[in-house]
């Protein structure tokens, strides 16, 4: 700390980066599509039989979002 400024907010720090999950490009087979890996294939499919008029299932609601907003509130 310099000053009491943490080093990274003052550019003394060495910068980093670090990558949690990486693109895998598209690919056509289903266990190998990031929509899949990254979780987003049932939205996905919720979303284009609504806007087709279809009926659908929906697998999370916005209740599902709860805990979420309550750990960034949290972090706050």
């Amino acid at each position: 700390m310099v000053a009491g400024i943490p080093l990274e907010k003052v550019g003394l720090g060495k910068a980093g980066t670090r990558v949690l999950f990486e693109r895998n490009s598209f690919t056509p087979v289903l266990k190998e599509n990031p929509v899949h890996t990254q979780g987003f294939l049932d939205e996905v499919k919720y979303f284009a039989r609504r806007v087709e008029g279809r009926d659908a299932k929906a697998f999370s609601d916005l209740a599902s979002l709860r805990d979420t907003y309550a750990l960034i509130d949290s972090l706050r």
